[in-house]
């Protein structure tokens, strides 16, 4: 009569236990470390003293054709002008 080989079975890593070991010391981290509201800097802002400016009023359009004229706000002005 032959009996079988036995086969061991390699032992495995359960990973409930790590998970339980992963929260015991995430807990164990948050009740032994201290937390401290850092204090900062106080200071005083200026104030404003001038009014909000409109970007579309600072936009200028300045026009040049193929003979080289220069047009500002869609009026003819030569280099020195402009």
């Amino acid at each position: 009569m032959r009996f079988g080989k036995e086969t061991e079975e390699e032992p495995r890593l359960g990973i409930a236990p790590l998970v339980d070991i992963v929260f015991l010391l995430l807990i164990f981290f948050m009740l032994t470390s201290h937390f401290e509201i850092a204090s900062g800097v106080r200071i005083r802002l200026p104030k404003v003293t001038q009014k909000a400016y409109n970007a579309e009023e600072l936009k200028v359009t300045v026009l040049v054709d193929r003979t080289g004229q220069v047009y500002f706000r869609g009026k003819k002005v030569s280099l020195t002008q402009l």
